[in-house]
Parts: structure tokens; C-alpha cells; sequence
């Protein structure tokens, strides 16, 4: 989408009149990929019966790392101000562990 968009935005309407029509239509072209195609393919990847790559050899390593990068990204967010999508993260955890669990889990679990 980048791409094309860069290049149909470079044409001089001086050198093609109708260069405005090939802006929109490379617009449309980009929220059709981006938007259709990109909310269908799970639905399609699960009806052809793809494997997808699992998770389930994440090393130690990557999961502190992640971790520690989740927790800095929220304290980042809460000195700036803002509230992002780590700020929300680090909030609905606190909200599962002190309330969610304790309605819908076993106990100790």
C-alpha cells in the first residue's frame, strides 16, 4: 500500500489529468487489501485447516523479556500521560488478578 501510494502520489497532474482518479482508486485499493482481505484471512487460514506456528517453545529468556518490556512500556505510558494500549494491558491484569479470578477460577489457581 505504501509503496503504490508513493509512487501514484509522484504523477503531475500537469503530465496526466486524471491523476487525482488514480490517488483515489490506489486508496481504494489499499483499504480493500487492508480492511477485506486482512478480516477474512483468519476466518479462511482456520476453514483451509492451515497449521499455524504455536508458541509453546518460548524460551525463559523471551518471556522475562517480554514481560520486562510490557511493564516498561506501561510506566512509560503512566509518567507521559498517556494511556496506550500497555497502560489498558497492565490495568485489565491488575483488574483479573484482584477481582476475575477470584469469581471465575478455583481457588489457588
Amino acid at each position: 500500500g505504501a509503496v503504490g501510494f508513493s509512487l501514484v502520489i509522484t504523477i503531475s497532474q500537469s503530465h496526466v489529468p486524471a491523476a487525482q482518479m488514480f490517488v483515489t482508486t490506489t486508496l481504494a485499493m489499499v483499504m480493500f487489501t487492508v480492511f477485506l482481505q486482512g478480516s477474512t484471512i483468519k476466518f479462511i487460514v482456520n476453514f483451509l485447516h492451515i497449521d499455524r506456528k504455536s508458541d509453546e517453545h518460548i524460551t525463559l529468556t523471551e518471556e522475562v523479556n517480554t514481560k520486562l518490556l510490557e511493564h516498561v512500556m506501561a510506566g512509560i505510558e503512566v509518567i507521559s500521560g498517556k494511556h496506550g494500549h500497555f497502560y489498558k494491558q497492565n490495568l485489565f491484569n491488575q483488574l483479573d488478578k484482584k477481582y476475575l479470578k477470584k469469581w471465575f477460577c478455583v481457588n489457588n489457581y
